[in-house]
């Protein structure tokens, strides 16, 4: 079976004033910004950021991918999506790569519900939202600009906290997007590089994070309506003031594809094509579905990424139906041969 359902893959591109080391030299340089707030102030957002914050009866998805250094200097991805639906029990996803040997732990655990914030009074205090092992919330009045999250499996654990010292992703320029068939929309913003503390546990192992070296991008949406399948590309480009939010999307009647392309307060808008290599792919035991490891991103603008998975297995796996399960995982642009 050639994949269907969801695909979300972390990329690190490395351009001309980059500073993204190559492999070889065993490290990668991740910043912080610093900025003094997450708000836009020229471009105008669509949505209220806190009350977005919330749960709807539809569901949506609250993730953070963080790009860790340790005080001992190792370094780490970390992921976390927890994913709310209607009638259905939440999948809560999560993942740590160790970014230099590839060893690779991952969970995927279906949470019971949670009740809705509903009313103002319900919302008149920070995001709380507590699956037992896992959790996020707001940890400032304003429930963006501090926030909190975490993980606890049988084989590692999550803590980590950050502050929104980085510029808002507006997805669509201003937070919308079209999602599904017409006229469904969805709200989708993030924080792509907020500085973070906190630690990570595998094993026995107590990994203290090192906050001038790491950064968490979170990614805030709420849905109202679902594509058949769809890809997300979440590219870095370390030392530059860059970041890109990659959509592609299919419905019954249509195809999307299109990349939010954010640098400092600025926010472009590229239509693009996606092509899949499906000579380089990997094939899940669990679930049988085959994904590409290597894509092709074609922008108008004359532009091109090539992206490739760091490791062949990096799905998410859920027992009760094959759409639970996702391919989330990091991938590394492939450096231009002309």
């Amino acid at each position: 079976m050639i994949y269907d359902n969801l695909l979300i893959l972390i990329a690190l591109a490395k351009v001309c004033t980059g500073t993204l080391l190559p492999r070889s030299q065993s490290r990668y340089v991740f910043k912080p910004e610093a900025q003094s707030t997450f708000r836009n102030s020229h471009v105008p957002e669509l949505v209220d950021f806190a009350d977005s914050q919330y749960d709807i009866d539809l569901g949506s998805s609250y993730w953070l991918s963080s790009y860790i250094t340790s005080t001992n200097g190792k370094q780490y991805l970390a992921i976390s999506h927890v994913l709310t639906q209607k009638e259905q029990d939440t999948k809560c996803r999560s993942s740590i790569l160790d970014l230099k040997t590839l060893d690779y732990w991952v969970d995927l655990t279906y949470c019971t519900p949670q009740a809705k914030a509903t009313t103002v009074a319900e919302k008149a205090s920070p995001l709380n939202l507590d699956f037992g092992t896992y959790g996020y919330k707001a940890t400032s009045e304003d429930g963006v600009s501090k926030m909190a999250a975490f993980v606890e499996t049988t084989d590692y654990s999550i803590n980590l906290s950050w502050e929104a010292t980085s510029k808002v992703m507006l997805n669509g320029g201003g937070g919308i997007i079209g999602f599904g068939d017409r006229p469904a929309n969805a709200t989708h913003w993030g924080i792509p590089s907020a500085k973070t503390e906190g630690s990570l546990t595998i094993g026995d192992e107590v990994v203290e994070i090192e906050p001038k070296s790491t950064f968490t991008w979170y990614d805030r949406q709420i849905s109202w309506g679902v594509p058949k399948n769809w890809t997300w590309f979440q590219v870095n480009f370390p030392g530059t003031a860059i970041k890109a939010s990659i959509w592609a999307f299919e419905t019954e009647t249509q195809s999307k594809q299109f990349a939010t392309i954010r640098v400092d307060e600025s926010i472009h808008i590229l239509a693009y094509t996606l092509t899949p290599d499906m000579t380089k792919t990997w094939t899940s035991p669990n679930t049988n579905v085959t994904y590409p490891l290597s894509w092709r991103l074609e922008f108008d603008n004359g532009d091109y990424l090539k992206v490739n998975s760091v490791r062949p297995d990096q799905e998410m796996y859920g027992s009760r139906h094959i759409a639970d399960s996702a391919y989330e995982g990091m991938g590394m642009r492939e450096e231009p041969k002309d």
